[in-house]
Order: C-alpha cells, then sequence, then structure tokens
C-alpha cells in the first residue's frame, strides 16, 4: 500500500478517511478549497463520490486497454464526466464548464487518490 494511504482502513467496501487525511491530499495537489467537516453527510458524500470517480476512471481505463468500442465504453465516459462535474462543484461551488483545465486535473487527483486508485494520478 503506498504510504499516503496508510491511514486508509476498509471496511465493508467502504474508505474511511479523517478529515486531516483529506486536507493532506487536498494540500498536495494544490487544491484550494474548504473540504467539509468530519462526521458530516457533506463529508461522507464526497469521500464516497471520489471513489465512484476512481472506479469509473478504472473501468474506462481498462476498457481502453481492451479496445472496446461499444456503447458501455462511451456511457463509462460520460458517467466519469458526470462525478467529475458532481466533484467540481462538491469541492469549488462550480460546474466543470466553469473550472479551469488545471483545477479539473487536480480535482480528478484528489479523486482517484481519496478512492484508493492513485495509480491513476495524470491519467485523466
Amino acid at each position: 500500500m503506498p504510504k499516503e494511504m496508510a491511514a486508509l482502513v476498509e471496511k465493508d467496501d467502504r474508505i474511511e478517511l479523517t478529515e486531516d487525511d483529506l486536507q493532506e491530499i487536498s494540500d498536495r495537489f494544490g487544491l484550494k478549497t474548504e473540504l467539509p467537516a468530519e462526521g458530516t453527510i457533506a463529508f461522507q458524500r464526497l469521500i464516497e463520490t471520489c471513489k465512484e470517480y476512481a472506479d469509473a476512471v478504472d473501468y474506462q481505463f481498462k476498457s481502453d486497454l481492451v479496445k472496446v468500442n461499444d456503447k458501455s465504453r462511451t456511457g463509462s465516459d460520460k458517467r466519469r464526466r458526470e462525478i467529475h462535474n458532481r466533484l467540481c462543484i462538491m469541492l469549488l461551488g462550480i460546474t466543470w464548464l466553469e473550472t479551469d483545465k488545471d483545477r479539473r486535473d487536480r480535482i480528478s487527483n484528489f479523486a482517484v487518490t481519496v478512492g484508493d486508485k492513485p495509480e491513476y494520478i495524470n491519467q485523466f
């Protein structure tokens, strides 16, 4: 397990992170945002949405590797973009279209790290 993920504890496929863990990940990627407080519904939703995004990236990446060229692959790309848009709104209060590429990339890196798929940092 990568050093930065040492604080992760998985229970029933749920990733548990502390507020400090999220802040450390946010700082590492230069994502300047106010994160929700630990123990709130917003905090848990952020983690769940990051996991959902990381899973969508993983699925899309693996689909691209096997050169799947069907509607399910196109659907996964759309799904990933929709989740990325939700993350932009959660973290910055603006949509994906209103967010510059640099901040979109930072959000993506934050999400795949929180979602326990750090191998996709700088890949989407």
